[in-house]
């Protein structure tokens, strides 16, 4: 697979044509549609949170629709709707020219030339709105995690010391890996706001040498990572205004914010005291970055001496101060055999349970965990055929924030 930066231009074979709005005929709202549009976005804005604090912003939900409206400064009169994203098309002081143009793509083209609409475009009834328009912010996995009614990953977060050998971001104290793990069975929630669904899917690990949990833990809550904790502002953003736009959220029943952010940050206390705890003598975790080093060709490419950090404790706690992000990497693991139409059983599970046994090994315990997170089907399991796009548009509302996808029925 080429890097993005390494494809070239030629062996893209879509192009894009700017095509004068005036030619645009055909992508124009009906009356009846302008009209409805704009009751929608005339609604009364939210005033939602932007930070911690509570302080508010006014919001405007039906604006994620992808809809651009055309007025003419000299004509108050002449104004129209155009199913078009708006950030792709421009107008005259971005352009040379005396008028907007839209980013036409070569397949829309080719319908347009046709005076056919073209097949799954916005005027087709294929949009999935933008959050970014209003100013949403950005979710982080651990929020998507939370707003989801499916989840197709488990989430494990390794949190380690980043004060030791190759240190992977200067202005952080710790360093950690987020890997998602795709589960043969998607888990489907009903309620979104217990603190039990919120932790679901999500594992936080602590790794280091013995004697340093304290100071790792406390380096940990000082970064207050959106990868980790979750952000309460961000998250009731997305929920108030999927809760206005998406079909699966029109009843969830959304406490104030300040009760919505006792609830996370009672989700996150219980996330944390049920954390792994995997602390060992210097040597052995030693051994450790010296094989991490190796397979990521450190030694050939790194001055060693640069890989200690000779900084005093006290530093490294106030390096942790400086960003509330600290150095974390995300890695996705899918089955190497899965296939479109199968996929193979866990059979690495039932190797190593056999050869523990064999040795003398009790895995009692572990085998009651893995029972616990083990996916299970219900008994009337979700059915794609019958339930249309319930499993995209539930797993990624951030995506399909209408809570359609490709015109498919959705039954809820």
């Amino acid at each position: 697979m080429k890097d993005y930066d390494d494809i070239d231009e030629s062996e893209i074979k879509r192009e894009y044509t700017f095509l004068p709005l005036n030619n645009l005929d055909l992508l124009k709202l009906t009356n009846k549609d302008a009209n409805a549009h704009k009751k929608q976005i005339n609604m009364k804005p939210l005033y939602l949170p932007i930070d911690d604090e509570g302080h508010l912003k006014a919001f405007v939900p039906w604006k994620v629709k992808s809809v651009y409206l055309f007025s003419d400064p000299l004509d108050v009169e002449r104004e129209c709707f155009y199913y078009l994203h708006p950030e792709l098309v421009l107008t005259p002081p971005e352009i040379n020219g005396s008028e907007s143009v839209a980013v036409i793509c070569s397949d829309c083209m080719d319908s347009i030339k046709k005076l056919k609409i073209p097949n799954n475009s916005i005027a087709d009834g294929v949009d999935f709105g933008l959050g970014r328009r209003i100013g949403l912010t950005d979710l982080s996995v651990r929020e998507l995690n939370i707003i989801a009614y499916v989840r197709y990953y488990y989430n494990i977060i390794k949190i380690e010391s980043n004060s030791r050998r190759l240190r992977e971001h200067q202005q952080s104290a710790i360093k950690g890996s987020s890997i998602l793990f795709e589960q043969d069975a998607p888990q489907v929630v009903s309620d979104l706001l217990s603190p039990e669904t919120m932790n679901s899917n999500i594992f936080l690990h602590f790794v280091g040498y013995q004697g340093e949990f304290d100071a790792l833990y406390k380096k940990t809550m000082q970064t207050k990572s959106a990868d980790v904790f979750g952000r309460s502002w961000v998250i009731y953003q997305w929920l108030s205004v999927l809760h206005v736009t998406h079909l699966l959220y029109e009843n969830l029943k959304l406490p104030s914010f300040f009760q919505f952010k006792n609830l996370l940050s009672s989700a996150t206390r219980n996330f944390l005291s049920k954390s792994l705890k995997t602390f060992d003598n210097n040597d052995r975790l030693d051994t450790v970055d010296q094989m991490k080093d190796d397979i990521a060709g450190v030694r050939g490419t790194t001055n060693t001496n640069m890989q200690v950090s000779h900084l005093p404790d006290e530093i490294d706690n106030e390096i942790s101060d400086v960003n509330d992000e600290f150095a974390l990497k995300y890695c996705y693991l899918a089955n190497t055999n899965k296939t479109t139409y199968n996929s193979s059983t866990d059979s690495s599970h039932t190797y190593l349970l056999n050869a523990a046994k064999a040795i003398g090994v009790n895995v009692d315990i572990d085998k009651e965990e893995y029972n616990k997170a083990k996916s299970f089907r219900s008994q009337y399991p979700i059915n794609e055929f019958t339930d249309g796009e319930y499993g995209l548009v539930a797993a990624f509302p951030h995506i399909f924030m209408f809570g359609k996808a490709y015109k498919k029925m959705l039954v809820i």
